[in-house]
């Protein structure tokens, strides 16, 4: 699915970055910045959780607009501590592919990100997926 939702971001115009866990996503955070992140909340070593709390700490990604794909139940704990991070969607699995693009453009459209793609759809996204799935995540 990473592949799938890759491509689709890519023909709405994104530059997408994909990775295979939540480790490659950070250092590629890290190392060339990203203006936005989908992501997985089970993921083996550092889930999306960990993830988010990780690049929350961090100054340069304290802000970084964030979509987390989930397919746990309401009552998850893990679910209540993301609900806590500002600039973080979570979208329910099964989810349409449609519901990711506008949602995308509505977090992305801050005047940082507006300023530097000139307005247009270039923002840079990182998705990272489950190694372990089959079918993946962005």
């Amino acid at each position: 699915m990473r592949d799938l939702v890759g491509m689709m971001l890519r023909h709405q115009g994104f530059d997408v970055v994909a990775v295979a866990d939540g480790s490659a996503a950070l250092e590629s955070i890290l190392a060339e910045g990203a203006d936005g992140l989908v992501s997985d909340l089970n993921m083996p070593g550092l889930d999306g959780l960990t993830l988010t709390r990780v690049l929350r700490s961090l100054r340069a990604s304290s802000a970084l607009p964030i979509v987390v794909f989930t397919g746990v139940e309401a009552g998850e704990p893990r679910l209540a501590t993301l609900r806590e991070f500002s600039g973080l969607h979570i979208l329910n699995k099964p989810m349409g592919l449609h519901d990711l693009v506008p949602l995308l453009h509505e977090m992305l459209a801050t005047p940082e990100t507006l300023r530097r793609t000139g307005g247009g759809d270039r923002a840079k996204t990182a998705g990272v997926s489950p190694a372990s799935m089959s079918a993946g995540s962005p």
